[in-house]
């Protein structure tokens, strides 16, 4: 699991309960992005399967630039889901 950390912006000025004090939102400190990471890889692969198929058809181009930018989808997908397995606290 993915955790990224929540920007500043949910810092508050000043505490109420505390004055003089910053206090943070009873928001978590980090965001759990293994809810999106696998639809996010499984779109990707659709989208790279559908250039493939209909790409050359929409672009007007010769059907070896839809595979190429198909291929080029994949592989972006690949190397993203490689990034969040190292940055992974659990392997």
């Amino acid at each position: 699991m993915v955790r990224l950390p929540v920007p500043d912006s949910t810092i508050l000025d000043e505490s109420p309960k505390f004055p003089g004090k910053r206090d943070t939102m009873d928001a978590p400190q980090f965001i759990d992005v293994s809810t999106f990471q696998k639809p996010l890889a499984e779109l990707a692969v659709t989208i790279a399967l559908k250039i493939e198929r209909e790409g050359a058809a929409l672009l007007g181009a010769p059907l070896y630039v839809a595979i190429d930018i198909g291929a080029l989808l994949r592989m972006s997908n690949e190397t993203l889901n490689l990034l969040w397995f190292i940055n992974a606290r659990r392997r």
